[in-house]
Order: C-alpha cells, then structure tokens, then sequence
C-alpha cells in the first residue's frame, strides 16, 4: 500500500473555465495542501478535510477577502461544503 495519497487532478482543472469566470469574477485557484506542485503526503501527514477547510479559511484570510464564493470540485467540493458550513459569513 502506497504511503502517499495522491489524486487525480489538482488546481489546472479549473483553467479552462478561467477566462469565462474572470469576466465578472475574481478568480483565485491553489492547490490544496499535499496536491500538486506542494509535497507529497508522508506517512500520518494530516490531510484531513477538517485541516483542508482550516487551510481555505487561511488564505481568505491572508488575502483580507471579505466575501467570497466558493467553489471545489470533487473532494475540494466536500472542503468547500464544510468551510460553508463552518463560515457562513
């Protein structure tokens, strides 16, 4: 059993919506901690959805963004569902 996880699409999935949800958007897209180009998860390396929303909620912060919309695909729509959750506001 591999002691990495490792998925299937990161970030770039979304760049060929960028030039459509830029035209009335601000669009920000990062990779999620331990996707690429970030490290490779070692063993017992949190990457938990609790960590991964915590990890959103950071680089709002960090931005000073007020409001924003969120969006994810996959298992970042499941981060995205518990950061709505947590962040209302």
């Amino acid at each position: 059993m591999s002691r990495y996880r490792v998925s299937m699409s990161d970030y770039r999935e979304w760049s060929n919506q960028f030039n459509a949800l830029t035209k009335h958007h601000r669009v920000i897209a990062y990779s999620r901690r331990f996707h690429w180009p970030n490290s490779v998860a070692v063993k017992d390396a949190d990457a938990t959805v609790q960590r991964q929303v915590e990890d959103l909620a950071e680089i709002i912060r960090a931005l000073g963004l007020a409001s924003t919309d969120v969006v994810g695909h996959s298992y970042g729509a499941t981060v995205v569902l518990f950061f709505a959750l947590q962040h209302p506001d």
